[in-house]
């Protein structure tokens, strides 16, 4: 009951702050990044979360401190001094020896009137609430495997040298040391990471240049250096939770677009208008007339129409310099974030 009302008053208290900001975006994009969104939806989703800080578990030792209870608590009854006295000191009472001056704590606790209609409400408030949870959990994860399985029947490893050569040196220019798997895919239709044990990058089948290749696995490296695919786990979670609440499925779609946005700004950092109209080309001609079969713990190259569009004008726009500045600041603030919680 203590969780369930503690869920209650977040919920009611950040639904409006997020409805707010979900209004306030097309405003906000003119003066801030999604970066700065990408680290104010990080927040909204810890004050979302934190009711189940009662599900941590205690620390072995705990030390109680007795509080004495208060004296109206207790039925005490004192000897009169003057009556009934016995020899000793003490005197008899109904068959009970009562010493003298030696109060008499009632031994009936105080009862708590408890409403029964009230508890079975909250009762099967509960049971929706948790079965809600579960259906959620359960077709995320099940459509996550189903994808899995669906990558293994169909995917292989990259058979061309000259793309696992490219793949190579863009890691090793980016700075990433871990080895990550590079898989072609005949059934899906856009260039995507998956994994968390072993992240691997997955190439649809369809021929590329060169060029085209570095901006595909410059994109796709930087969701895996910003582990965006856990960022997503922990949208999935949150909406996993607050499965109820139609704000919260906005928030997350609003935030699985600002990381595509994150990752297009930092793609394109450093490079000059022509080389951003070719990045900008490639994403127009992977989008023409393409379904994405994904899952949803997976990156999405491409998007919808609108999605696409904002795309387009934040790598094309006219601040699109000041705006990869502060994206650029938004990802390290992000990465001193996630290193500060992997330290916890």
């Amino acid at each position: 009951m203590t969780l369930l009302l503690s869920l209650a008053s977040v919920s009611l208290i950040i639904t409006p702050l997020i409805i707010l900001l979900l209004f306030a975006a097309p405003f906000l994009e003119r003066k801030y990044t999604a970066g700065g969104r990408y680290l104010m939806w990080i927040l909204v989703m810890g004050c979302l979360c934190l009711p189940f800080a009662s599900f941590i578990p205690r620390p072995a030792v705990q030390i109680h401190v007795p509080v004495p209870a208060a004296a109206s608590s207790y039925d005490i009854r004192r000897i009169n001094n003057t009556a009934g006295l016995a020899g000793d000191g003490s005197r008899r009472d109904g068959g009970e020896t009562v010493s003298r001056g030696v109060p008499v704590l009632s031994a009936e606790p105080a009862r708590e009137s408890i409403n029964p209609s009230s508890a079975n409400l909250f009762d099967v408030i509960r049971i929706v609430w948790f079965a809600g949870i579960f259906l959620s959990v359960a077709y995320h994860a099940a459509n996550h495997l189903m994808f899995k399985r669906f990558v293994r029947r169909w995917g292989m490893p990259e058979p061309d040298p000259g793309y696992l050569q490219i793949f190579n040196e863009t890691a090793r220019r980016m700075g990433i040391v871990r080895a990550l798997g590079l898989k072609r895919c005949k059934g899906i239709k856009t260039p995507m990471l998956m994994g968390f044990i072993k992240p691997a990058v997955l190439l649809p089948d369809l021929s590329c240049d060169e060029e085209d290749l570095r901006f595909i696995f410059r994109h796709e490296l930087t969701h895996y250096k910003r582990r965006d695919l856990w960022y997503k786990l922990a949208l999935m979670i949150t909406i996993s939770i607050h499965w109820f609440n139609p704000a919260v499925h906005l928030m997350i779609k609003q935030a699985n677009k600002d990381i595509e946005t994150i990752c297009d700004t930092l793609t394109v950092h450093g490079m000059d208008m022509g080389l951003r109209k070719k990045y900008s080309e490639m994403l127009l001609n992977m989008a023409a007339g393409r379904r994405v079969c994904r899952s949803r713990l997976t990156t999405n190259f491409i998007g919808g129409k609108r999605m696409l569009k904002q795309r387009f004008l934040n790598i094309l726009g006219k601040k699109a310099k000041k705006k990869r500045q502060g994206a650029v600041w938004a990802d390290r603030g992000g990465c001193r974030l996630r290193r500060a919680f992997d330290r916890l």
